[in-house]
């Protein structure tokens, strides 16, 4: 599963994430700092991604040439979403909602981090792992989601972060509202297929928070009723999986009350 070039990324990441976490701590970098560095580094991203995947086809109807880029990489998955809650975190000027989207950062940022440097999902959709030194998009989402790492560790480092048990059920039904409008998403992205007026089949369907089937290649669901077993277990293990996250102010918080 792991090829020499895909471990030489993760070996890349982790030296990223130790590098730059040892430079803000060695400056006493506010979290400000951090989020600004952020930024620029999520705008370079972006433009990278949009330069490297775009393509020109003709558009029907007046057969013109129009730039496209395919559902999958649209900004709709957790981490691309993370773009827009480190600018609001950066430039909002509300501290109570800053505080509530920080929170959310911390566990998502570093999930999902982790998880797209472990198993990039640009090797099955995008390019070749041949490619994984000679492809922009490459270096575009090793070190974006590394610096994902970065800002989430540095979230709890920072110590400027309210860190209780309202962070972590916020964080949790925020998780969950993201899985409910990606259910919408994923259908209005998806490409049905009528048999007599009859919905048969999908030609496409996006997996955006992968409220659509597990991230890992797997038979499909059988019903309805399965499917409801899986989203049942998704939500459970989210919120097994940020408490973890969160059980020090939680366990901290409950011996304090008791």
């Amino acid at each position: 599963m792991f090829s020499i070039n895909h471990i030489i990324w993760i070996v890349i990441c982790i030296v990223f994430v130790i590098v730059f976490l040892a430079v803000f701590r060695s400056k006493k970098a506010s979290l400000t700092s951090v989020l600004t560095w952020a930024c620029v580094i999520c705008l370079l991203s972006e433009l990278i991604k949009i330069c490297s995947v775009v393509q020109v086809v003709s558009a029907g109807g007046t057969g013109a040439a129009t730039p496209y880029i395919t559902t999958n990489h649209l900004p709709f998955h957790l981490c691309s979403m993370q773009i827009i809650l480190i600018f609001y975190a950066r430039f909002s000027r509300n501290e109570g909602s800053r505080q509530a989207v920080l929170g959310f950062m911390y566990p998502t940022c570093l999930l999902g981090g982790a998880g797209a440097i472990v198993f990039p999902s640009i090797f099955n959709t995008t390019i070749s792992v041949s490619e994984a030194f000679t492809h922009p998009v490459a270096y575009q989402t090793f070190i974006y989601h590394a610096m994902l790492l970065v800002v989430a560790i540095y979230i709890r480092m920072s110590g400027e972060v309210r860190m209780d048990r309202k962070t972590y059920l916020s964080s949790v039904l925020a998780y969950y509202f993201l899985m409910i409008i990606s259910v919408y998403l994923n259908s209005i992205l998806s490409t049905p297929v009528f048999e007599a007026g009859k919905l048969v089949s999908l030609e496409h369907a996006p997996n955006f928070m992968f409220t659509f089937g597990s991230p890992v290649p797997f038979a499909g669901f059988d019903s309805v009723g399965e499917w409801y077993v899986y989203i049942l277990e998704y939500m459970v293990g989210i919120a097994a999986v940020f408490a973890l996250f969160f059980c020090k102010e939680i366990f901290v918080s409950g011996r304090k009350k008791s």
